[in-house]
């Protein structure tokens, strides 16, 4: 017979959830930026680039939604995890994780839709969007993978 008691322990359900939460985000936030990368080589799929940001970034806000409501709720659980250093550098990570997609989202994806069209023409408009949009989208990459290592060694340490 198979034994499901550790499924329905609401913690390791949790655990599953977050680690869905984090795989869901971070392969989103890889995705783009190997979607971008690729359209530096073969400059004619901004376009279609254009139009699948939006998909990623939805993808990226939802799989930040379910490590956020299950995190929180693991916290609650174990209040005294703010009070280690590990824990805060990781929350200061997320903060900055999250305002950079805000910028992602408000202004980086908005524009590059808009620049799509010339982006062939490498236009002095689209070199100078591609410097920032490149700095946010490393910052990206980097808090991401970050949190996913301090998320590690916070669960096995």
């Amino acid at each position: 017979m198979i034994d499901l008691s550790p499924v329905l322990d609401p913690h390791f359900t949790l655990h599953m959830l977050h680690v869905f939460g984090a795989i869901t985000a971070i392969g989103a936030v890889l995705m783009t930026d190997a979607v971008n990368g690729y359209m530096h080589l073969k400059p004619s799929n901004a376009k279609y680039n254009a139009m699948m940001a939006p998909i990623f970034s939805l993808i990226i806000w939802v799989g930040f939604l379910i490590l956020s409501i299950t995190g929180l709720l693991m916290f609650l659980m174990h209040p005294n995890l703010a009070l280690e250093r590990s824990f805060q550098v990781k929350m200061f990570i997320v903060v900055i994780v999250f305002l950079n997609g805000v910028f992602l989202n408000i202004w980086v994806t908005p524009k590059f839709q808009e620049l799509a069209p010339e982006w062939e023409n490498r236009t002095e408009k689209v070199k100078t969007f591609e410097k920032v949009a490149g700095l946010a989208a490393v910052v990206s990459v980097i808090g991401w993978i970050s949190l996913f290592f301090l998320g590690y060694l916070i669960a096995n340490a």
